[in-house]
């Protein structure tokens, strides 16, 4: 198997982040290598390339609040009146 596929499985989980992220490192290689940014070792090169790919997608997700549905929310048990809960124990 290919090097960046390999080390793309161990970033990130679903199998289309997979193929996003091997499609976006070997775009970002083809445009260094393009612009005449060639390295003496390809392989390092191009993984150093996915993992931090793979990282600033990771930085992205993890700020990014999680969504919580509607419905879900709508079973929360209300908030309790702190004014209420002060005189209940008061009473005990």
């Amino acid at each position: 198997m290919d090097l960046v596929y390999n080390l793309a499985r161990r970033l990130v989980r679903s199998p289309e982040d997979v193929q996003d992220l091997v499609q976006e490192t070997y775009l970002a290689a083809f445009r260094a290598w393009s612009e005449r940014r060639r390295p003496r070792k390809v392989e390092p090169w191009i993984a150093t390339i996915c993992l931090n790919l793979g990282r600033s997608a990771w930085r992205r997700r993890s700020r990014r609040p999680t969504e919580v549905p509607l419905e879900d929310l709508m079973q929360l048990p209300a908030a309790s009146d702190p004014e209420a809960d002060a005189l209940a124990a008061n009473r005990f």
